[in-house]
């Protein structure tokens, strides 16, 4: 096996440019909008009809009540990731 030599981890450390970092200011503008596509997509899966009769027919029930209390998890997520988002984007 060959060893990475210092030059190769310089070389490959200044590749990494500064705007591909995720630094905090950039999660700070993404996190609102992951919180919301997050209740979103629970709102939408566990309130649409087929979905639901699909999962009372193949899966268990252990796995059916803990996807039922995520439902005011998912709701509130939607509602507070939509307006944290739309107050970034007024911002």
């Amino acid at each position: 096996m060959k060893k990475i030599g210092t030059s190769s981890c310089n070389s490959l450390r200044n590749a990494v440019r500064k705007d591909q970092i995720m630094l905090p200011e950039k999660l700070d503008l993404l996190f609102p909008f992951i919180v919301f596509a997050y209740g979103a997509i629970m709102t939408f899966v566990l309130h649409h009809p087929v979905l639901s009769e699909l999962a009372e027919t193949r899966l268990p029930e252990q796995l059916r009540q803990q996807m039922k209390a995520h439902r005011g998890l998912g709701l509130l997520c939607l509602v507070l990731g939509g307006f944290w988002s739309l107050q970034n984007l007024w911002i």
